[in-house]
């Protein structure tokens, strides 16, 4: 039966879309002249943020937080869109529809403080991860980082009962929450999340990381290195709360060819920083 509940549940994400505050068409827009964005200007990148009033008074707020820190406060989206750059762009829209979602959950179901200090931590992470590497997609690793858990926030919001059951379970058994999931209704919040994203039309570099941040290896193999990345990063968050940061995922620093002292080190100046708490509180707004 609960197989059943949770093929049931995908089937009826499409709901998502109605309780965004950004329309899923803008969105997919945006993304694409982001993308391509050789064949689109600036000016035709704002113009199409400018479009929605709502999404242009959060972009212009976040532009000014404290996180980027620009001198001169900026009033225009031609003028955040030139400072920003398409990356933070992206992310700062994708916040706005992630910020809102999470809003609507109750506090009891989910710890939206700790989920996202999870998030930031995992994208800072994620990031410093792929620059060590010499990757040319550190940004969209980080755009993953604080993407990669919002099945939670689906499953919190949607479906409180359930998540509220595996939560309970996990916390008592001491488990992974997407084992307990998977046994519970055989599907997971990475898979959930995936799928929503899929939904918003966004490309596949950001959902199959996703998809796959606890299971890399059966990651498609073009996505596979970013999907390991994404779950080192993850592993390392848990691994700092739960006070074990020396025991760190050593066959995923071999199959990258990370070292595990350079990403420790890199992992603790995350945290005595101010740039994970300064993300947390702009995606958290």
């Amino acid at each position: 039966m609960n197989q059943e509940q949770g093929q049931n549940f995908l089937h009826s994400l499409t709901r998502v879309k109605d309780d965004l505050p950004v329309s899923p068409a803008i969105l997919r827009e945006i993304f694409y002249k982001t993308e391509h964005s050789s064949s689109f200007s600036l000016d035709s990148i704002s113009r199409t943020v400018a479009s929605d009033q709502s999404l242009t008074t959060k972009v212009l707020s976040r532009a000014n937080s404290a996180y980027y820190g620009f001198e001169a406060r900026i009033s225009s989206v031609s003028r955040a869109v030139a400072l920003l750059g398409l990356s933070d762009l992206r992310r700062i829209i994708l916040s706005i529809s992630v910020g809102a979602l999470s809003r609507k959950v109750r506090h009891q179901d989910l710890d939206l403080q700790v989920y996202w200090e999870h998030q930031s931590f995992t994208a800072l992470m994620a990031r410093e991860a792929a620059i060590m590497l010499g990757r040319r997609d550190a940004e969209d690793l980080m755009t993953c980082g604080l993407l990669h858990d919002l099945g939670k926030i689906i499953t919190a919001l949607y479906a409180p009962r359930v998540w509220a059951e595996i939560d309970a379970q996990a916390r008592q058994e001491q488990r992974a929450h997407y084992l307990v999931e998977t046994q519970y209704w055989g599907i997971d919040h990475a898979l959930i999340g995936a799928m929503v994203l899929q939904l918003w039309h966004l490309p596949e570099s950001l959902t199959e990381p996703v998809n796959w941040h606890h299971r890399p290896e059966f990651a498609p193999s073009e996505f596979r290195d970013k999907a390991r990345i994404l779950c080192l990063a993850n592993n390392m968050e848990h691994s700092i709360r739960a006070d074990s940061l020396h025991d760190i995922d050593q066959d995923l620093h071999q199959v990258l060819g990370l070292n595990p002292g350079d990403t420790r080190n890199t992992a603790m100046d995350i945290i005595a920083g101010n740039t994970m708490q300064e993300l947390k509180e702009m995606f958290a707004a």
